[in-house]
Order: structure tokens, then C-alpha cells, then sequence
């Protein structure tokens, strides 16, 4: 169960998703289980968020991966234009023909904004297995050993972990299932907070493992 609190000026409003579990921008030491039968995996770096800051004019950011530190890297440079209010998704690929189940790579990608003086490094790794996941954990030297002992059966996650707003005010929040498992989970808002999520049902599936859901909610006056 993950709690979304919303904060406005004298009040803090609280409200729960009701999920057995929960778990935004790219996490560091966040590491992937992907298929032994795929040749490419592709990540998302998200921008500006992944930087860690608002942007209040256009300038460019730049990716980039020292070779040596990720051997299945496609792409090793990529710079990105950012504009103010604009979210950006580029895609970082690995390259991965011929590896067999269980084996694995580390990756270090470097973000930085000369405009904003401020660099970050975010490291992860892929584990070739037939049974895909992902999950953020300790520093491992082994991420298919570390990743088949932190199983989890589906991960959520909310768009924005806060928001503020006036009293009075409608915002909207998003949320994220994802899951390779055939389930079905029943999800609800347990707040006095008026919302229009209502009780829904999500179905996940190997070949439908993320689903995506929005609801709003009107800030008490």
C-alpha cells in the first residue's frame, strides 16, 4: 500500500490506492529482468525530471555512457532539447545479441545541463531472464542472483509522489500497474476526499503488463 498525500496552503490532504503493494523519475540502482530471446532493451530516461529540476527556459541536456562502463550500450552520446512545461521520454537501448539466460550488464548513464550546472549519474544493469521484472535494489555484483531473491509479483507507481494545490481545486493523479503475470487487481480510493476513481478492476499479462489509470480529486475549500 502506497500513501499520495496532497498538500495545499493550511491543509494536507491524505488519501490511500488500496494495492497489496506499491513502489516518477529513473530510479538509481534500479535493475531489469528482460527476455534472453530479445536483442535490444530499451530504458527511458525522463527529462527534465531525471535532472531533478524545474526549467524556467529552453537549454539542452546531454546523455551520455562511457563504453567501458556500459558494454551493451547502443548509443553512447545524445544531447536533448528541453523547453519550459515540455516532458521529454528518450530512449537508452542495450544491445544484447547472443547472450543466454543469465547473464548480465551494468549501466552508468551520465545526465548533465551546463545550463543549469548540475550532472547526475544513474546506474542499473540488465539480467537475461525468462522471467521479467524490475526492481531497485543494493549495490549487487550479480543482478540475475540479486533479482531472483526480490521477486515481485506487480509494482505500482504514482505519477508525482505530492502535489499542491488551492482549496478548492481540482487536480488530476496518475497511476502505474505493471505486472507479467496474469492477474487481476481490484483498486479503490479509501479518502472522504471527493474523487471520481471509483472501484476499477486491472488486468495485467505477460503481453499487457502495463496499465495506466488517472483520477481527480477537488481540494477542500
Amino acid at each position: 500500500m502506497r500513501q499520495l498525500a496532497f498538500s495545499v496552503p493550511l491543509l494536507v490532504i491524505s488519501f490511500f490506492l488500496i494495492l497489496p503493494h506499491a513502489a516518477g523519475a529513473l530510479d538509481d540502482n534500479l535493475y531489469f529482468s528482460v527476455s534472453p530471446e530479445s536483442s535490444y532493451s530499451c530504458i527511458e530516461v525522463n527529462l527534465p525530471q531525471d535532472l531533478g529540476k524545474d526549467i524556467t527556459s529552453a537549454i539542452d541536456s546531454y546523455i551520455e555512457l562511457d563504453k567501458a562502463k556500459n558494454p551493451w550500450a547502443d548509443v553512447t552520446y545524445n544531447k536533448v532539447g528541453l523547453r519550459p512545461g515540455m516532458q521529454t521520454k528518450s530512449p537508452v537501448c542495450f544491445y544484447h545479441p547472443g547472450a543466454k539466460e543469465g547473464d548480465f550488464s551494468f549501466y552508468s548513464i551520465e545526465l548533465t545541463s551546463q545550463e543549469l550546472g548540475v550532472s547526475r549519474e544513474i546506474n542499473g544493469g540488465f539480467c537475461l531472464s525468462s522471467t521479467e521484472d524490475a526492481d531497485t535494489l543494493p549495490e549487487t555484483s550479480n543482478i540475475c542472483d540479486a533479482m531472483s531473491q526480490n521477486t515481485d509479483i506487480f509494482d505500482v507507481q504514482f505519477k508525482f509522489d505530492s502535489m499542491s494545490a488551492k482549496p478548492g481545486e481540482k487536480i488530476t493523479q496518475t497511476f502505474f500497474v505493471t505486472s507479467y503475470a496474469n492477474l487481476r487487481i481490484r483498486v479503490h480510493a479509501d479518502t472522504e476526499i471527493s474523487n471520481d476513481l471509483g472501484t476499477e478492476t486491472i488486468d495485467t499479462s505477460p503481453s499487457n503488463p502495463l496499465a495506466t489509470r488517472s483520477f481527480s480529486v477537488r481540494v477542500p475549500t
